[in-house]
């Protein structure tokens, strides 16, 4: 068993080497997503730099990033039509696409990393991270009944006790980009003003 330490970075992907229990619980794929709202600098330019130097270690799954909403990172704006972060309930996946840049992109993002609702999605642990100018200091996000998330909180919480942990709400079907996978939380950072980026919280 590997102790987790280090910074938060770090330990979001050791923290998989925990969670192998039996066969189903193997952790194979992580995807660590930034971009998700194209104003929120922290996500946008932490899943890049961890793109380009990814950490090491003998963590033993593949590790894949994801600029979700490229559009809208490009043009500095949380979206182009509609919030990317609202489109992913099983409802607005299938059936026809609605109009507008986020749906369509959605679907894209859906089979990169699920397809959500699948037996085995394609990735096991989406890591979604953002900014918000809500003073939430590091807060994870997460589904109540998710364990493997859970697992991650606490060794989060080894590594750094003042970072906060908060659950979605218990329904079985989120509207946000991580429930595409089979687990999965969001990583935000705050206070930071929208298209900004806060060194400090950068670095933690």
């Amino acid at each position: 068993q590997r102790r987790v330490h280090g910074t938060l970075s770090e330990c979001l992907f050791f923290f998989a080497m925990l969670r192998h229990v039996g066969a189903a619980d193997m952790v194979r794929r992580v995807c660590v997503v930034g971009g998700t709202h194209g104003n929120e600098r922290t996500g946008v330019y932490l899943q890049r730099s961890l793109a380009r130097n990814p950490p090491g270690g003998d963590y033993d799954f593949e590790l894949e990033f994801l600029e979700s909403n490229p559009r809208a990172v490009a043009a500095n704006t949380r979206f182009i039509d509609s919030d990317l972060n609202r489109s992913f309930k099983s409802t607005s996946l299938t059936g026809p696409v609605a109009p507008g840049y986020e749906p369509a992109r959605a679907r894209e993002v859906d089979a990169l990393l699920g397809p959500k609702g699948a037996a085995a999605p394609r990735v096991d642990v989406v890591l979604d991270l953002h900014n918000t100018t809500a003073a939430t200091g590091l807060l994870l996000l997460l589904h109540p009944r998710d364990d493997l998330a859970w697992e991650l909180v606490a060794a989060a919480q080894a590594v750094d006790p003042e970072i906060r942990a908060l659950a979605w709400s218990d329904v079985p079907d989120l509207h946000l980009l991580p429930s595409a996978g089979r687990s999965g939380l969001t990583v935000e950072a705050g206070p930071v003003a929208c298209g900004c980026l806060d060194m400090a919280l950068f670095a933690r």
